[in-house]
């Protein structure tokens, strides 16, 4: 008996370890997704492609893109706590593939509460199926432009371009949503892939920036010398694939910036990139 007695009494100590194991986990699972009053902003390595997600203050996220594949699912689930399958706001700035093709899995796996898109005309099957899920899945869709705002707390985005609902430019590119992120003394653009063409009418409608994702990978065929003139970035940020077959990112842009004193960060190079902001000050974290 006294042996039966021992044996359960070692069982029972060893549930109880398991059980304070468990707690202890949980709590260090819900301190690390707890809010802590920071707005975060990730550029994420998801290859040779565009996939940006805010985190406000407040915890309203917020998904520009979804990258060329899948990775953004993984991508994901490492910002956003396991229990918090939401998302407050998707916006896919343009129809290619390498920005919209992700949000199909996106849709899968995240409820989202509002879709933003230019509504722009593209012969793409993956386009085309990416709207028609959004429909089905009933989520509110919205036509992006210019002066369209979304607030969460103190977190301000507004759209600067295109200027006018469903452009009608054959290029997906000339077609890219701009838009400005404001957290108190904080500001980002994030440029999609729009070029220097779309620079020219969006630049009036925007001041000095901390941060600007640096459109169109780094392409020649975009960041104006007006651009950075204009928002006199301090960073900024160049999602490209490494080794990609189109040269991103290309040697006269990384010049002019470098030039201008902007601090250059790569996802290539330097992983999936993280801002965290009070609002006035900003902290760089890196993979």
């Amino acid at each position: 008996m006294s042996d039966i007695i021992a044996n359960l009494r070692k069982q029972w100590f060893k549930w109880l370890l398991l059980l304070v194991a468990i707690a202890d986990l949980g709590l260090l699972v819900g301190a690390y997704f707890r809010p802590d009053g920071l707005e975060h902003i990730y550029f994420f390595n998801v290859g040779q492609g565009d996939a940006s997600l805010i985190k406000t203050s407040d915890n309203h996220y917020i998904l520009i893109d979804g990258g060329p594949d899948e990775h953004i699912i993984s991508a994901l689930d490492d910002a956003i706590p396991m229990w918090h399958r939401q998302l407050d706001l998707v916006i896919l700035t343009h129809a290619h593939a390498d920005h919209a093709t992700g949000l199909l899995a996106v849709l899968d796996r995240y409820q989202v509460k509002e879709f933003w898109y230019t509504g722009a005309e593209y012969d793409s099957e993956t386009y085309r199926t990416l709207v028609q899920e959004v429909v089905e899945h009933k989520i509110p869709l919205q036509l992006a432009n210019q002066g369209d705002n979304y607030t969460a707390g103190q977190t301000k985005l507004q759209i600067i371009f295109p200027v006018a609902e469903k452009p009608s430019d054959k290029d997906p590119n000339e077609t890219s949503i701009v838009n400005t992120l404001r957290y108190k003394n904080f500001a980002v653009l994030f440029t999609g892939d729009a070029s220097t063409n779309n620079e020219k009418i969006y630049v009036p409608q925007v001041s000095d920036v901390d941060i600007i994702k640096i459109p169109h990978h780094g392409s020649h065929n975009s960041s104006s010398q007006q651009l950075i003139n204009v928002t006199q970035p301090e960073m900024g940020v160049i999602m490209v694939g490494a080794g990609n077959s189109f040269g991103h990112p290309h040697q006269e842009i990384l010049d002019r910036y470098t030039a201008f004193g902007t601090t250059l960060y790569r996802t290539d190079q330097n992983g999936t990139v993280e801002i965290v902001t009070d609002g006035i000050c900003y902290q760089v974290r890196t993979d």
